[in-house]
Protein backbone atom coordinates (compact mmCIF):
# COMPACT_ATOMS: atom_id res chain seq x y z
CA UNK A 1 0.00 0.00 0.00
CA UNK A 2 2.99 2.27 0.34
CA UNK A 3 3.91 1.21 -3.44
CA UNK A 4 0.17 2.42 -4.25
CA UNK A 5 0.45 5.70 -2.60
CA UNK A 6 3.88 6.52 -3.70
CA UNK A 7 2.33 5.92 -7.43
CA UNK A 8 -1.02 7.93 -6.85
CA UNK A 9 0.99 10.79 -5.29
CA UNK A 10 3.13 11.30 -7.29
CA UNK A 11 1.26 10.94 -10.54
CA UNK A 12 -1.25 13.84 -9.16
CA UNK A 13 1.69 15.75 -7.58
CA UNK A 14 1.72 19.60 -8.03
CA UNK A 15 5.39 18.76 -9.74
CA UNK A 16 4.79 15.92 -11.52
CA UNK A 17 5.98 15.52 -15.63
CA UNK A 18 5.24 13.21 -18.05
CA UNK A 19 7.98 10.60 -17.17
CA UNK A 20 6.60 10.24 -13.40
CA UNK A 21 3.54 9.96 -14.84
CA UNK A 22 3.87 7.29 -16.98
CA UNK A 23 5.61 5.57 -14.51
CA UNK A 24 2.65 5.93 -12.10
CA UNK A 25 -0.14 4.73 -13.50
CA UNK A 26 2.05 1.42 -14.85
CA UNK A 27 2.67 0.76 -11.15
CA UNK A 28 -0.78 1.50 -9.90
CA UNK A 29 -2.40 -0.94 -12.81
CA UNK A 30 0.16 -4.00 -11.44
CA UNK A 31 -0.76 -3.35 -7.99
CA UNK A 32 -4.51 -3.46 -8.31
CA UNK A 33 -4.05 -6.31 -10.22
CA UNK A 34 -1.44 -8.08 -8.16
CA UNK A 35 -1.46 -7.00 -4.53
CA UNK A 36 -4.38 -9.03 -3.55
CA UNK A 37 -3.20 -12.16 -5.56
CA UNK A 38 -0.01 -11.81 -3.50
CA UNK A 39 -1.75 -11.28 0.05
CA UNK A 40 -4.16 -14.20 -0.85
CA UNK A 41 -0.89 -16.61 -1.73
CA UNK A 42 2.54 -15.54 -1.12
CA UNK A 43 3.72 -18.30 -2.57
CA UNK A 44 2.43 -17.36 -6.03
CA UNK A 45 5.67 -15.84 -7.65
CA UNK A 46 4.18 -14.09 -10.74
CA UNK A 47 2.18 -11.96 -8.32
CA UNK A 48 5.29 -10.95 -6.27
CA UNK A 49 7.67 -10.71 -9.07
CA UNK A 50 4.85 -8.22 -10.46
CA UNK A 51 4.84 -6.26 -6.69
CA UNK A 52 8.12 -5.73 -6.61
CA UNK A 53 8.22 -4.18 -9.82
CA UNK A 54 5.64 -2.13 -9.27
CA UNK A 55 7.37 -0.60 -6.06
CA UNK A 56 10.46 0.21 -7.94
CA UNK A 57 8.55 1.87 -10.00
CA UNK A 58 6.33 3.78 -8.04
CA UNK A 59 9.56 4.53 -6.29
CA UNK A 60 11.30 6.08 -9.53
CA UNK A 61 7.83 8.20 -9.79
CA UNK A 62 8.36 9.23 -6.90
CA UNK A 63 11.43 10.15 -6.77
CA UNK A 64 11.00 12.27 -9.88
CA UNK A 65 7.36 14.21 -8.80
CA UNK A 66 8.10 13.98 -4.95
CA UNK A 67 4.73 13.02 -2.41
CA UNK A 68 2.01 14.79 -0.97
CA UNK A 69 -1.10 15.01 1.87
CA UNK A 70 -1.06 10.99 2.55
CA UNK A 71 2.24 10.91 3.59
CA UNK A 72 2.70 14.08 5.58
CA UNK A 73 -0.41 12.63 7.62
CA UNK A 74 1.40 9.01 7.72
CA UNK A 75 4.78 10.42 8.76
CA UNK A 76 3.37 12.36 12.30
CA UNK A 77 1.32 9.50 13.03
CA UNK A 78 3.74 6.49 12.80
CA UNK A 79 6.13 8.58 14.94
CA UNK A 80 2.98 9.27 17.42
CA UNK A 81 2.42 5.62 17.86
CA UNK A 82 4.59 3.54 16.05
CA UNK A 83 2.02 2.30 13.32
CA UNK A 84 3.76 0.66 10.34
CA UNK A 85 4.18 2.85 7.60
CA UNK A 86 2.56 1.47 4.86
CA UNK A 87 -1.15 0.38 7.12
CA UNK A 88 -1.06 4.43 8.04
CA UNK A 89 -0.78 5.20 4.04
CA UNK A 90 -3.54 2.78 3.19
CA UNK A 91 -5.52 4.26 6.30
CA UNK A 92 -5.55 8.00 4.96
CA UNK A 93 -5.39 7.44 1.06
CA UNK A 94 -8.77 7.15 0.15
CA UNK A 95 -9.68 10.54 2.31
CA UNK A 96 -6.83 11.98 0.84
CA UNK A 97 -7.47 11.00 -2.76
CA UNK A 98 -11.09 11.92 -2.08
CA UNK A 99 -9.93 15.44 -0.84
CA UNK A 100 -7.64 16.18 -3.53
CA UNK A 101 -10.04 15.21 -6.85
CA UNK A 102 -10.88 19.18 -7.23
CA UNK A 103 -7.20 19.85 -8.04
CA UNK A 104 -7.88 17.59 -11.05
CA UNK A 105 -11.17 15.32 -11.31
CA UNK A 106 -9.17 13.87 -14.91
CA UNK A 107 -5.88 12.80 -13.49
CA UNK A 108 -8.03 11.34 -10.27
CA UNK A 109 -9.96 9.08 -13.04
CA UNK A 110 -7.62 7.84 -14.45
CA UNK A 111 -6.26 6.30 -11.35
CA UNK A 112 -10.02 4.99 -10.55
CA UNK A 113 -9.55 3.33 -13.97
CA UNK A 114 -6.11 2.03 -12.97
CA UNK A 115 -8.12 0.36 -10.07
CA UNK A 116 -11.14 -1.04 -12.00
CA UNK A 117 -13.69 1.93 -11.93
CA UNK A 118 -16.39 1.42 -14.45
CA UNK A 119 -15.97 4.11 -17.91
CA UNK A 120 -18.44 6.26 -19.20
CA UNK A 121 -19.17 8.19 -15.87
CA UNK A 122 -17.99 11.44 -15.61
CA UNK A 123 -14.29 12.24 -14.50
CA UNK A 124 -15.69 13.21 -10.60
CA UNK A 125 -17.93 10.14 -10.53
CA UNK A 126 -15.58 7.98 -11.93
CA UNK A 127 -12.57 9.46 -9.32
CA UNK A 128 -15.18 9.07 -6.53
CA UNK A 129 -15.69 5.27 -7.31
CA UNK A 130 -11.81 5.08 -7.05
CA UNK A 131 -12.32 6.10 -3.77
CA UNK A 132 -14.54 3.30 -2.91
CA UNK A 133 -12.01 1.10 -4.50
CA UNK A 134 -9.19 2.08 -2.74
CA UNK A 135 -11.24 1.60 0.78
CA UNK A 136 -12.27 -1.47 -0.96
CA UNK A 137 -8.88 -2.71 -1.46
CA UNK A 138 -6.92 -2.06 2.05
CA UNK A 139 -10.39 -3.63 3.56
CA UNK A 140 -9.72 -7.10 1.49
CA UNK A 141 -5.95 -6.98 2.47
CA UNK A 142 -6.49 -6.40 5.92
CA UNK A 143 -5.74 -2.87 6.74
CA UNK A 144 -7.18 -1.72 10.28
CA UNK A 145 -9.10 0.90 10.54
CA UNK A 146 -7.40 4.07 11.80
CA UNK A 147 -10.34 3.91 14.97
CA UNK A 148 -8.87 0.27 15.98
CA UNK A 149 -5.43 1.27 16.07
CA UNK A 150 -3.21 0.93 19.65
CA UNK A 151 -3.46 4.15 21.26
CA UNK A 152 -4.92 6.17 18.80
CA UNK A 153 -6.49 8.94 20.75
CA UNK A 154 -8.79 12.03 18.85
CA UNK A 155 -6.96 14.38 21.28
CA UNK A 156 -4.27 13.92 19.27
CA UNK A 157 -5.13 14.97 16.24
CA UNK A 158 -4.61 18.99 16.86
CA UNK A 159 -0.77 17.50 17.21
CA UNK A 160 -0.69 15.16 14.38
CA UNK A 161 -2.76 17.62 11.74
CA UNK A 162 0.27 20.44 12.94
CA UNK A 163 2.89 17.91 12.13
CA UNK A 164 1.47 17.27 8.99
CA UNK A 165 0.62 20.55 7.82
CA UNK A 166 4.51 21.04 8.43
CA UNK A 167 5.87 18.50 6.49
CA UNK A 168 7.53 19.03 3.18
CA UNK A 169 4.54 16.69 1.39
CA UNK A 170 2.05 19.22 2.04
CA UNK A 171 4.04 21.63 -0.83
CA UNK A 172 3.45 19.24 -3.27
CA UNK A 173 0.02 17.88 -3.00
CA UNK A 174 -2.04 18.34 -5.99
CA UNK A 175 -4.48 20.41 -3.47
CA UNK A 176 -3.35 23.17 -1.55
CA UNK A 177 -3.86 22.30 2.49
CA UNK A 178 -4.61 24.55 5.74
CA UNK A 179 -3.68 22.66 9.55
CA UNK A 180 -7.68 22.59 9.88
CA UNK A 181 -8.32 20.84 6.17
CA UNK A 182 -5.75 18.58 7.77
CA UNK A 183 -7.57 17.86 11.13
CA UNK A 184 -10.80 17.82 9.36
CA UNK A 185 -8.75 14.59 7.37
CA UNK A 186 -7.82 13.18 10.31
CA UNK A 187 -11.26 13.42 12.51
CA UNK A 188 -13.20 12.15 9.04
CA UNK A 189 -11.42 8.89 8.63
CA UNK A 190 -11.22 8.09 12.67
CA UNK A 191 -15.49 8.98 12.25
CA UNK A 192 -16.00 6.97 9.73
CA UNK A 193 -14.30 3.87 10.79
CA UNK A 194 -15.49 4.14 14.12
CA UNK A 195 -18.73 4.25 12.54
CA UNK A 196 -18.37 1.48 9.98
CA UNK A 197 -17.18 -0.50 12.82
CA UNK A 198 -20.21 -0.13 15.24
Amino acid sequence: MDALTHAIEAYTSNISQPISDGLSLYSIELIAKYLPQAVENGNNLEARRNMLVASLIAGMAFDNADLGAVHAMAEPLGGLYDTPHGVANAIFLPYVFENNIPSDPEKHAEIALKLGARPGQSPEGTALEGVRLLKELANHIGIPSFSSLSDVNPDDFPFLAEGAFKHLCTNTNSRKLTYYDYLKLFQSAYEEETMTSI
